[in-house]
C-alpha cells in the first residue's frame, strides 16, 4: 500500500476514533440524564416536592420525555389536592353530623323525662310536639345523608314517569304548613290549573322541592314565591325568596356538598341539601341554577315536558 492510502486509511482511523468518542460521550451525558431524572422522580416521591422535572441535554425526545413527566406529576398534585379537599370535607361533615345528630338526641332524653313527669294534659302535650319535632329534625338529616350517599353510586337510577308536577309541589308546600305559619309566612303560588305532566321520579321531584323549601326557610326572610310555567318542551319552576340580613353565603359554591351558610350550625343544615336538590334534578336530566337578585335568593329549575317527548317503550 502506497503512502497516499496509508494517509487516507489513518484518516479515516481517525474520524471513527473521534466518532466513536463522541458517541460515547453522547452516551454517557444520557445515562446521566436518566439518572438525574431517576434521582428527580425519587425525590418527588419522598418529598412531595412541587419543582418540575428539568433536563440538562435539549434533546426532542428528552424534553418529550420531561414535559410528560411533569403532566403526569401535576395531575398527581391536583389528585392530592383535591382529596385533601375532601378528606377535610369529609371530616367536617361527620363532625357536624354528630353534632347535629347528638343535640337533638340529647335534648330527647330530658325531654322523654319531662314527659313521664308531666301531670297535666296540657303539659304532656307541649313535650309530645318538642319531641316529635325533634324526631322530624332527625328524620330528616338522616335521609338527606341516605339520599346524597345513594347518589354517590354510579349504578344508582330513578325511575322516570309522567306525574303532575304542579299536584307535585302543591302536595309538598302543604307538609310545610306548620313551619309556614310557625314563622308567619304566606308562602305566594303560582301554578297553572289543570295537569302540568313531567318526565321524572315523582319521589325525587319532591325531594328536589322539599330541600328548596327548607333552605328558604332557613335562610329567608319573611317572603317566599313559587311559581311554575309549562313551556314548549320543559316545565320551568321558580322558587324565591328574599334573604335575611345577616346571610353571608357565597353564591358559587352553594352546591357544592357539605358547604353550608350557616357555620353557626344553629339550623340542623348538613350542607348537603342544595347539593342533593341539583344531583336529583339532573339525574332527572333537568337543569338547576341559582342567583341572587335584589336581594332575593332565586333558584330556577326546568323538568322535561312529557307531551313534548316522544318515548320508546
Amino acid at each position: 500500500m502506497n503512502e497516499t492510502g496509508n494517509d487516507s486509511l489513518k484518516t479515516a482511523c481517525m474520524i471513527l476514533l473521534a466518532a466513536l468518542v463522541l458517541l460515547l460521550i453522547e452516551y454517557i451525558r444520557y445515562r446521566r440524564q436518566v439518572a438525574d431524572i431517576c434521582r428527580q422522580l425519587r425525590l418527588h416521591r419522598e418529598e412531595k416536592t412541587n419543582i418540575d422535572i428539568r433536563t440538562g441535554m435539549e434533546r426532542a425526545e428528552l424534553i418529550h420525555l420531561r414535559d410528560s413527566l411533569n403532566g403526569l406529576l401535576d395531575d398527581g398534585r391536583q389528585e392530592r389536592a383535591h382529596y385533601i379537599v375532601q378528606e377535610t370535607r369529609t371530616k367536617e361533615l361527620i363532625t357536624d353530623l354528630a353534632h347535629d345528630i347528638r343535640t337533638p338526641l340529647t335534648s330527647l332524653d330530658g325531654y322523654f323525662t319531662l314527659l313521664s313527669q308531666a301531670d297535666s294534659p296540657e303539659e304532656r302535650e307541649k313535650y309530645r310536639m318538642i319531641i316529635a319535632k325533634r324526631l322530624r329534625v332527625l328524620w330528616e338529616l338522616l335521609e338527606q345523608l341516605f339520599t346524597y350517599a345513594k347518589l354517590q353510586n354510579g349504578a344508582y337510577r330513578l325511575e322516570c314517569e309522567p306525574f303532575d308536577g304542579g299536584q307535585c309541589v302543591c302536595e309538598t308546600v302543604l307538609s310545610f304548613y306548620e313551619d309556614f305559619r310557625a314563622r308567619g309566612i304566606e308562602p305566594e303560588i303560582d301554578i297553572p290549573d289543570g295537569e302540568v305532566l313531567i318526565w321524572g321520579d315523582k319521589t325525587a321531584f319532591g325531594r328536589v322541592v322539599q330541600n328548596l323549601l327548607r333552605n328558604a326557610l332557613i335562610h329567608g326572610k319573611d317572603r317566599i314565591s313559587l311559581v311554575m310555567q309549562p313551556m314548549d318542551t320543559v316545565v320551568r319552576f321558580q322558587i324565591r325568596n328574599n334573604l335575611r340580613d345577616s346571610w353571608n353565603g357565597d353564591i358559587e359554591k352553594i352546591f357544592d356538598r357539605f358547604y353550608t351558610a350557616d357555620k353557626s350550625r344553629t339550623h340542623h343544615s348538613s350542607g348537603l341539601g342544595l347539593p342533593v336538590a341539583k344531583q336529583l334534578t339532573e339525574a332527572m336530566n333537568g337543569e338547576i341554577s341559582a342567583e341572587v337578585i335584589d336581594g332575593d335568593f332565586v333558584m330556577t329549575l326546568a323538568f322535561l315536558r312529557y307531551r313534548e317527548i316522544n318515548f320508546e317503550k
